[in-house]
């Protein structure tokens, strides 16, 4: 474990702590269903959104404004930091690199033994000057219709049962819950359902978690963990409205604080298995236009201003000393 991703870390779980202590954690907060992909942070250069733990560790700073950028891509777009502002630490995987191999002569990409950590800053677009105003981009679906079509075509079959429980079976593979009209609202519903989805990535025919742990165990609550934070996350990409977690989720918040307090660094796993899980559940929905969307969110790039190097003097300073016999000018 690299030195710069302890403190780190234990910085963001001690912001998510706080936040779960006063019953605002990212991902038991309302979002706003009128944006697409919620207010997922992203880079206006790339178009692309962070990921993982980067992700968590930038939604729990509570901008209003999704977009993200490193000091680089600040000047690309011909922005300014504003004075005072300070960078949002992130941290990037790298699982291969290129080396050379001396039998074939030429470079190759290999996988490593153990994946690098190499960390990097950026600005969020509030700590800018010189940008244009975040507009928000169109929604031009319905988000229950999409969900519907999504955990459809996912394909882990529903069972409703009329009552107050909602639960993945492991051993049936199969997804249980109240009846549609017992949900205060329809979003509801499909909130609670995109929870049990994430619980069910975690099937051996799947993405093979450990699945083991029972109610109170601290293995449960890790895996309640991902379903709550890979719920937010596909909530978010479908634009899904949602009332955050119900109150009777306080054991779980409790549970939640006991493993964060004592590994700081489950919040980064969490996030990753988390982002496993939407990814392959993401691959069924049928609204994607990813590549329309991605050039959506960038922004222009500004020509560089091209600085004149300062001209030199034409009269070269004359020495102090005498000239030497001989010494031309």
């Amino acid at each position: 474990m690299s030195e710069e991703r302890v403190p780190y870390a234990r910085r963001v779980a001690d912001k998510i702590i706080a936040q779960l202590e006063a019953g605002v954690a990212p991902w038991q907060k309302p979002w706003d269903p009128s944006m697409p992909d919620g207010s997922r942070p992203f880079n206006p250069v790339t178009g692309n959104f962070y990921h993982g733990g980067n992700f968590i560790a930038l939604s729990c700073q509570g901008r209003d404004d999704p977009r993200w950028m490193t000091f680089n891509h600040v000047q690309q777009l011909g922005a300014r930091v504003r004075p005072g502002e300070k960078s949002s630490l992130c941290m990037r995987w790298i699982y291969d690199e290129e080396v050379w191999n001396e039998e074939k002569k030429a470079k190759e990409t290999v996988r490593l033994a153990r994946p690098k950590c190499v960390p990097f800053c950026v600005f969020n677009a509030e700590q800018l000057s010189g940008l244009p105003a975040y507009v928000k981009p169109e929604v031009t679906w319905e988000p229950c219709t999409r969900a519907d079509d999504l955990i459809k075509s996912y394909g882990v079959p529903i069972e409703h049962r009329a009552g107050d429980q909602a639960f993945y079976s492991h051993a049936a593979d199969r997804i249980v819950l109240p009846m549609p009209q017992q949900f205060k609202s329809l979003e509801h519903y499909y909130s609670v359902a995109m929870h049990e989805v994430i619980h069910s990535t975690g099937h051996a025919s799947r993405l093979a978690r450990d699945m083991s742990g029972s109610f109170g165990t601290e293995r449960y609550s890790r895996e309640e963990l991902r379903a709550e934070i890979g719920a937010w996350m596909g909530c978010a990409h479908l634009g899904l409205a949602t009332e955050g977690v119900d109150q009777n989720h306080v054991s779980y918040v409790q549970s939640w604080l006991k493993v964060l307090r004592d590994d700081p660094e489950e919040i980064f796993r969490a996030a990753a298995d988390a982002q496993k899980a939407v990814d392959l559940v993401m691959t069924h929905d049928h609204v994607l236009f990813k590549d329309a969307q991605k050039e959506a969110r960038k922004l222009e790039i500004k020509e560089p201003v091209q600085q004149r190097e300062p001209q030199r003097s034409r009269h070269r300073e004359r020495t102090r000393e005498p000239a030497q016999a001989g010494a031309t000018r």
